[in-house]
């Protein structure tokens, strides 16, 4: 059950969360009730990118479980979307994982 955040350094996009999370499950194998996206919008004064954009970045969260090569195919998935949708430049939105090695989840009432 991945984690998806999208960090929007300017309220001047405007990126639709639902068609992400749909267009996510779509493009990958993940069924959409396991696609979480969190949109996270913060000004100039919260959001500093050394190379002067004002792109947002992608941060990925799921378990190593999961493996090497899902996270990155949905690393890489979820960043062209965002490009896709917000009409930018390709390979203009960072992205970051991290896998999850250990933690506790809570998912309907059960720890896992």
């Amino acid at each position: 059950m991945p984690f998806i955040t999208v960090k929007i350094p300017t309220p001047k996009f405007k990126l639709d969360i639902e068609k992400l999370g749909n267009d996510i499950s779509t493009h990958t194998p993940l069924e959409i009730n396991r696609v979480n996206v969190i949109l996270m919008t913060m000004d100039k004064e919260t959001f500093f990118r050394g190379n002067a954009s004002d792109y947002p970045a992608v941060h990925v969260e799921a378990s190593i479980g999961n493996g090497k090569a899902f996270i990155q195919k949905l690393l890489q998935i979820s960043t062209q979307l965002v490009e896709r949708q917000l009409n930018l430049p390709e390979n203009s939105v960072t992205g970051y994982a991290h896998p999850i090695e250990e933690g506790l989840l809570l998912v309907n009432g059960e720890l896992r």
